[in-house]
């Protein structure tokens, strides 16, 4: 009885009656009902070749030999095993490393298994053979674990959860890793009702993804250039109806054809007189206009640079001192010296500077004369 019902388990069984025949059985213990043979395994000992063939069809699945030495007239090697699988044709080689313990290594779609034996009970520790993948330096997993019985025969259990175990994400993203999980760009080749239904559902079902930064409408013909346009602002309508968000919409109209040059004031300028045969549509959540091919850009010209300075010859006389090309230099003007602020210096009275006569008549009529403004406090 196997150790988890839930697992695939296969009973080997010898055949009553042929030697060297082993019949494989499902395991019907839930069921109760006996089990009916699904694969064969016969052995040729003249040729020491296994064959496995399926019980209903009688199909060959696979043979097992000891491979081919790999030099003409050499003997071969016993611990080197081939097992050549049918539908289609591929051959496993099955190597013994040559170790003290009881291993033979193999590999299958670029995995290493490791065929072992090991103790498979705790209860008189049974020896079995297990089938584990090799992850060195981690420890190895098993997915295939064949328990043999005293009086002949065997269980065979797959540990199919173990056949593809989940994995620790990557410490590094590579380029091998990364996958698109779908693509922004969307190219409208069907104008009529229901399709441009569709490329509306598709348009607001990729805009639900917030890492998404824009979607690029594509018209190719110049059928599809009013329909890439009216859905550009049917999907920008209905997706702020939904979530309030507002999109931005740039287009790209390199596929307009200009028409002649037509002359205006001073200036010259290009007719689009056709509508453009292609037209690319961003739906974005970011400012895309200094990515677009036709978008003039907004910011100043850049200053000019200033003169290099010409290069020096020595050949040529100095100049006298003071020369200066004939012009006089004049010394630079001396600033002038700030008034004085009050503080504890005297202060100058107006009459001072007037003749000594007028100071020493006495105060004018009206006027304010020097001993009023002394006896004032200077005031």
């Amino acid at each position: 009885m196997p150790l988890d019902a839930s697992l695939y388990v296969l009973h080997v069984r010898p055949r009553e009656g042929v030697p060297g025949c082993v019949d494989f059985l499902e395991d019907n213990t839930a069921t109760g009902t006996p089990g009916e043979p699904i694969y064969t395994a016969y052995k040729d000992p003249a040729a020491d070749v296994i064959t496995l063939a399926d019980s209903l069809s009688d199909a060959t699945l696979g043979t097992h030999t000891i491979a081919p030495p790999p030099v003409p007239n050499a003997s071969s090697n016993p611990k080197h095993r081939l097992v050549a699988l049918e539908s289609p044709r591929l051959d496993v080689s099955l190597r013994n490393p040559g170790s003290f313990s009881w291993t033979w290594e193999m590999e299958w779609e670029e995995t290493k298994f490791v065929w072992s034996r090991e103790a498979h009970s705790l209860i008189g520790a049974e020896r079995g053979y297990t089938l584990s993948v090799s992850r060195r330096p981690d420890p190895n997993f098993p997915v295939v674990v064949y328990a043999p019985r005293k009086k002949g025969g065997g269980s065979i259990q797959v540990f199919d959860y173990n056949l593809d175990p989940p994995r620790a994400p990557p410490s590094q993203r590579k380029k091998s890793s990364l996958a698109s999980l779908a693509v922004n760009e969307i190219a409208v080749t069907d104008a009529s009702p229901a399709a441009l239904n569709g490329y509306r559902d598709r348009c607001l079902k990729l805009l639900e993804d917030r890492a998404l930064l824009y979607l690029l409408l594509v018209a190719s013909s110049p059928s599809t250039v009013p329909a890439v346009a009216s859905l550009a602002e049917r999907v920008k309508r209905e997706r702020y109806k939904v979530s309030g968000e507002e999109v931005r919409l740039f287009v790209d109209d390199d596929g307009a054809e200009a028409g002649e040059s037509v002359s205006g004031k001073g200036k010259k300028r290009q007719s689009f007189a056709a509508p453009p045969t292609t037209l690319k549509i961003y739906l974005s959540r970011i400012d895309m206009g200094e990515l677009l091919p036709n978008h003039r850009s907004s910011l100043p010209a850049r200053p000019p640079k200033p003169p290099i300075r010409p290069p020096i010859n020595f050949d040529e006389p100095a100049p006298p001192s003071g020369a200066t090309g004939g012009r006089t230099k004049h010394p630079p003007p001396r600033p002038e010296r700030p008034p004085a602020q009050g503080g504890g210096k005297l202060k100058r009275h107006p009459s001072e500077g007037q003749g000594a006569e007028t100071a020493a008549q006495g105060e004018p009529e009206g006027g304010a004369g020097w001993k009023s403004w002394l006896l004032g406090g200077g005031k």
